[in-house]
């Protein structure tokens, strides 16, 4: 947690996390149950951030002091998708500023990188943060139908391949949206509790990668097709 964050703040965090990341992650519980809740928990969340009152100058730092990194191999990825003019599309749920400078201090920028996320927005004259921009991104609606009728939208009409990248069996559906799609690889990143999730992520994804802090097998698919 950044240091901006105060311990009051950093408290309540955990316990909206210890509180709600147990029913994202419940297998039995529906979608349509855990929508309601999960709303309810990123809202909470992103109040929670507001009241941080960080400052946009403080986001080259926030990032710079990170202990997480983009995987190896990630740079070598979005060059390539850049130098062929094929859009990359990155939605997340999180914070989409935090995102962009993350992306930009490590690989760089890219004209054809769309980010879907939750972006921050700063009062004029103080320069802290005082909202979000657009409506709320959350696991279950970061797909690309949030494209359609905006200006990122003719980007991908017409765009009938796809390869999918995600960490989570929510990140499945994020190509879901546009009617052009006839072929969709989804390749998956399983991180933690393996044993207990494999089965499932084998039947939802076409590749699953398991505890891999690379970018290899990506980028052996884009060789091979690119």
């Amino acid at each position: 947690m950044s240091p901006y964050v105060s311990n009051e703040l950093r408290t309540k965090f955990k316990e909206l996390r210890d509180f709600y990341l147990p029913i994202e992650h419940d297998f039995q519980m529906s979608k349509e149950k855990k929508l309601p809740l999960i709303i309810e928990w990123w809202t909470k969340s992103l109040d929670l951030v507001v009241k941080t009152q960080i400052e946009s100058s403080n986001l080259k730092d926030i990032v710079r002091n990170s202990t997480t990194h983009l995987k190896n191999g990630c740079k070598w990825f979005f060059h390539t998708l850049e130098r062929h003019d094929v859009p990359l599309l990155i939605f997340s749920a999180g914070i989409g500023n935090v995102i962009e400078e993350w992306i930009v201090q490590e690989c760089g920028s890219y004209k054809n990188m769309t980010i879907v996320s939750n972006f921050m927005t700063f009062d004029e004259i103080t320069k802290k943060i005082n909202g979000f921009s657009g409506s709320l991104i959350h696991i279950f609606n970061k797909n690309e139908g949030v494209l359609l009728d905006t200006k990122h939208e003719s980007s991908i009409l017409n765009r009938p391949n796809v390869i999918l990248l995600g960490d989570s069996l929510g990140d499945t559906d994020m190509a879901n949206g546009f009617p052009s799609l006839n072929h969709v690889l989804k390749i998956g990143f399983l991180n933690d509790k393996v044993e207990e999730q494999l089965s499932d992520y084998m039947k939802a994804y076409d590749i699953v990668i398991i505890k891999d802090d690379t970018f290899m097998i990506p980028n052996a698919v884009l060789r091979s097709i690119i």
